[in-house]
């Protein structure tokens, strides 16, 4: 039993650390994403005039532009809410859990459930948050690396 209680608070505590980094992962990127928003300023930088290598540099300007635009979907997805699909074994873990049932007895089944094995459904909550701010990081770290990326090959194309 005592063993049960320290997984338990362990668990509890990793939680609480895994909704604190939820909540961080969606301020960087909102931050990044208001970062890579000069877009609409750096696309009045369209190379014009005849140069020599001039297509080069609208190749350079298109991609660079293709690919800044690619940061602003990616940083859309990094702040876009993560909704699991259901689980085979029917638990508790969110609010899309309970609206996914069906009927008001299979709802009040899984409370029981609940009611019943506490700690279950800590794990399953920390599982699922956990894979959220991991999705979250990765959409937001590609995201960065394309806004940089095509910030620089929109740099390079305007000089």
């Amino acid at each position: 039993m005592e063993e049960e209680t320290v997984v338990s608070r362990a668990a509890q505590r990793l939680l609480d650390e895994a909704r604190a980094e939820l909540t961080r992962a969606d301020a960087k990127a909102s931050s990044a994403r208001g970062a890579a928003g000069g877009l609409v300023a750096v696309v009045t930088l369209v190379p014009k005039g005849s140069r020599p290598g001039r297509e080069v540099v609208t190749w350079g300007w298109v991609c660079g532009l293709l690919i800044r635009m690619l940061a602003m979907v990616l940083l859309m997805f990094a702040a876009l809410p993560r909704l699991t699909r259901g689980s085979r074994r029917p638990v508790l873990v969110y609010f899309g859990d309970a609206a996914r049932v069906r009927h008001e007895r299979d709802l009040e089944h899984l409370l029981t459930r609940l009611a019943e094995r506490p700690g279950e459904a800590v794990l399953s909550e920390l599982r699922t948050i956990s894979k959220i701010v991991a999705t979250k990081y990765r959409f937001t770290w590609c995201g960065i690396l394309c806004a940089v990326a095509g910030g620089a090959l929109l740099t390079m194309s305007a000089i």
